[in-house]
């Protein structure tokens, strides 16, 4: 219904808002008009500015609204540019190699899936090679986007931890799965040992942090005293590897400084010192601080460092699909990441031959596991025993007995306990070489036992807070 102006209550024998001259009185009494005009004036002004004003009302919402409309479509296409730098491979066009594509058991149990649970696992290998991403992988993570209750989940697994590969018969390390068979491989292994039914991987090419955090105009750590000569061994290291790309030059001091992005990598690459717990500790340093360097830069600089991210990863997820996962992660990044690492204390025993393995109770953690992605445990079919792990009912042979010491599960911001002696035989060995340095190690090689029943102990994780984007 149209809105219209009702006209003032006139006394009788006026006009406007001036009084008419008094019937039998020869005086003329002039009254003032009220402040602002009279009413004839206002309802005047009211007619001439309103309809103005809506107009004008009008094209600022059209012009806001063409504006939103511009600044989102230039999001979009921003958004389909970046994520056009993505590698996207077809799933029909990957196959396992055939000596890895033997039949999967048959399980009694299903394996346990949630609506509202995405499971990716993400993959991070070293390599100049663009076009190729089939390396030992550099680090492990399932990472789960939980939307029932709201949170993502991190779960990093240990390189060193010795596992079942389809198609062998001894153990290997689980970084050498994607080496082997590439991505498919490497997830279903971490499939089978773990009972997921993980569909979706991500490769990154670490090499290419260092540039990313160059463009950040670099990171700032705590580089301790010890660390010192281990980074510029490893960075130094680097320069003769890569003599194609810009050196850098070594530290000169510890304490908290900007590295540039060989320096930070090769920080984040730190083992001998201590333990590959460690080592996992100071890759989440480098990745945190150049989240915070992120957040320091311009927009500008922002959009190039997401582009260059998203340019080092490979992936079997669509594109429609990624943009979908972004929106599900994007509200989320206002909370807290919460973060598992497996090998579990209590569940491994760190064996040290002439080089480092872990020996894992897989059964034992398979229901931490469970109960922290899901939030829930589930019946499951056991895993084929890792020979020497905690719970296996079995000794290795003894060799020559080395005493080392058993890394502990390090938690954010706590002090960590001591490492604890243990006498651990060696084991018998086959040689790999680093892709990074050229050395040649060995890699333990062991046999298979029956499996034993063993009880859980609560794990312990770590929350960190979210990278918020500005």
């Amino acid at each position: 219904m149209k809105k219209t102006h009702q006209p003032r209550y006139v006394p009788s024998g006026t006009t406007g808002g001036t009084h008419a001259k008094p019937a039998g009185n020869g005086h003329h009494l002039s009254a003032q008009p009220p402040q602002g005009g009279t009413g004839k004036n206002r309802r005047q002004r009211a007619k001439q500015t309103k309809p103005g004003t809506r107009r004008t009302a009008r094209i600022a919402a059209v012009t806001l609204a063409a504006l939103l409309l511009v600044v989102a479509l230039g999001g979009y296409l921003v958004w389909r540019h970046m994520v056009g730098k993505i590698n996207v491979i077809n799933p029909s066009d990957e196959t396992l190699p055939s000596e890895f594509n033997v039949p999967t058991e048959s399980l009694v149990n299903p394996i346990p899936t949630e609506k509202g649970i995405i499971n990716i696992l993400l993959l991070g290998v070293d390599t100049l090679n663009e076009d190729s991403f089939e390396e030992r992988s550099d680090s492990m993570m399932i990472l789960t986007i939980d939307e029932i209750n709201g949170k993502i989940k991190l779960t990093s697994l240990q390189r060193d931890m010795l596992v079942y590969i389809p198609g062998r018969s001894e153990p290997n390390k689980i970084n050498a799965a994607n080496s082997l068979g590439g991505p498919l491989l490497a997830m279903r292994v971490v499939n089978e040992t773990f009972r997921l039914s993980i569909e979706n991987y991500a490769v990154i090419n670490m090499n290419g942090m260092e540039k990313m955090i160059d463009l950040a105009g670099g990171v700032m750590v705590d580089v301790q005293p010890k660390e010192l000569p281990y980074l510029n061994e490893i960075a130094l290291g680097m320069n003769r590897t890569y003599p194609n790309t810009p050196p850098t030059t070594a530290l000169e001091s510890s304490g908290l400084q900007k590295l540039n992005g060989r320096q930070a990598v090769a920080y984040s690459r730190i083992r001998k010192l201590d333990s590959d717990y460690k080592r996992m500790a100071r890759q989440r340093t480098v990745l945190q601080a150049l989240f915070t360097e992120f957040l320091k830069t311009e927009m500008n600089t922002q959009i190039n460092l997401i582009s260059e991210g998203l340019g080092l990863i490979t992936t079997n997820i669509s594109k429609t699909r990624i943009t979908e996962i972004g929106l599900k992660v994007i509200p989320l990044m206002s909370g807290e990441i919460d973060q598992l690492q497996i090998p579990i204390a209590g569940y491994f025993t760190e064996y040290s031959g002439s080089s480092w393995v872990n020996l894992c109770d897989y059964n034992g953690m398979i229901p931490l596991l469970q109960e922290f992605i899901f939030g829930k445990t589930y019946p499951f079919d056991p895993v084929k025993v890792i020979p020497g792990a905690p719970n296996s009912g079995t000794v290795l042979p003894a060799v020559t007995p080395k005493t080392t010491t058993t890394a502990q599960t390090p938690t954010t911001g706590k002090t960590e306990p001591a490492p604890t002696e243990t006498t651990e035989p060696n084991a018998a060995t086959s040689q790999e070489t680093d892709s990074t340095t050229g050395a040649t190690t060995t890699e333990s090689k062991q046999t298979t036992t029956i499996p034993t029943e063993t009880a859980a102990p609560t794990p312990e994780t770590t929350t960190t807070a979210a990278v918020s984007g500005t």
